[in-house]
């Protein structure tokens, strides 16, 4: 992405090669894909978010970000200084499914 903002990856592990790139919230956590591998959530600590990612398909470019569902309240970045277990509010940073 190249602008500094969070983000993950797919990455074809055969090649090698990145196939994908997908913004995130800050300070992403965990990533869990659903029992059916249809679904990947991305918890987002920085701001209490958890994102949901539709991963059903075949093709890596038919992959989409979903929504975003917030914990308890959104934190604004600015919230986020200092030592971050005290500060994080509700730190969505757990397993998801």
């Amino acid at each position: 992405m190249g602008d500094g903002l969070p983000a993950m990856v797919l990455i074809d592990t055969k090649t090698n090669k990145i196939l994908r790139v997908f913004g995130t919230g800050p300070i992403a956590k965990y990533i869990q894909v659903s029992p059916d591998n249809s679904t990947l959530a991305v918890s987002n600590w920085g701001d209490n978010t958890v994102g949901i990612y539709d991963i059903s398909g075949d093709d890596p470019k038919s992959l989409s970000h979903s929504k975003n569902l917030i914990v308890q309240a959104k934190l604004p970045s600015t919230e986020m200084v200092g030592n971050r277990d005290k500060n994080c509010g509700f730190c969505a940073r757990t397993r998801l499914f």
